[in-house]
């Protein structure tokens, strides 16, 4: 089976609760084999930064988990 792309797969992570932060989610898909220059490439520019964060502050806030 194909894994995700590695935006795809960041957006969900994102959306998940499991990830506290940006740095969170970077080190998550590192762990899942992603590549470093892969997630600077990008997972690097303001917009999809700011995508991501929402995402997160969104998926904690529905957790009832303090966002960062």
């Amino acid at each position: 089976m194909d894994r995700p792309s590695l935006v795809v797969r960041a957006f969900e992570l994102a959306r998940s609760g499991r990830c506290r932060s940006v740095q969170d989610l970077k080190s998550q898909l590192r762990s899942e084999r992603y590549g470093a220059g892969e997630i600077q490439a990008h997972l690097e520019g303001r917009l999809t930064v700011s995508q991501l964060k929402g995402a997160i502050a969104d998926a904690l806030a529905n957790k009832g988990a303090p966002v960062p």
